[in-house]
């Protein structure tokens, strides 16, 4: 079954909060599942401020949470007695994982946690164990990794990466070049520096 539905804001050109709402508005009456925000104002131009979330949750009854970086309109999220305890906040600000976690934002989804189990499970134990040197050296190894995919090429580094974890397939989408020659031993190094499971 499906538990809902993730959307962006348009993103051919920017929008006014109002049509923002709108936006939202239409597509949560075009289902009977949930819908999740994804404040992506990097890539969409608008962004999806605490103030429209605030209306949304009054006039949208299958708005279920938002996705974001916004660290600020999470806290005021989380403070906020009018919001539901049950409205759903994912973090996507990797960098910053960490801190946002002393502010009670423990949900974090970004790609880098796919290809790092090892470091995402230990970053996460660390967290809730209140080790904040230990969890700030675990995040510093994702980051690094999705540093160094970026400074080559990030999807097919991921992909890469991937693989050497066991995972099989293409995680790229179709348009991307094929890694150079040489790299893949690379990636494979760096995983193993940061102490992934490699197979093979």
């Amino acid at each position: 079954d499906i538990a809902g539905f993730v959307f962006t804001a348009p993103y051919y050109y920017s929008s006014t909060s109002a049509q923002l709402i709108n936006f939202f508005k239409g597509v949560a009456a075009a289902t009977r599942h949930d819908i999740l925000l994804y404040d992506l104002a990097v890539v969409t131009q608008s962004k999806i401020t605490y103030d429209i979330v605030l209306e949304m949750i009054r006039d949208i009854p299958n708005l279920a949470g938002i996705k974001s970086a916004d660290e600020q309109m999470f806290r005021k999220l989380k403070l906020n007695p009018d919001v539901p305890r049950d409205f759903i906040t994912v973090y996507s600000g990797l960098d910053t994982f960490d801190i946002a976690y002393k502010w009670g934002i423990d949900n974090c989804l970004d790609g880098m946690l796919s290809c790092t189990p090892y470091n995402t499970e230990k970053l996460f134990a660390a967290l809730a164990e209140g080790d904040d040197t230990g969890a700030a050296g675990y995040l510093n190894n994702i980051v690094a990794l999705r540093d160094f995919f970026v400074g080559h090429d990030l999807w097919p580094s991921f992909s890469a990466a991937m693989n050497l974890l066991g995972y099989e397939g293409d995680f790229t989408p179709d348009y991307v070049c094929k890694l150079q020659d040489g790299y893949w031993d690379q990636i494979r190094a760096e995983l193993v520096r940061i102490g992934e499971p490699v197979s093979g």
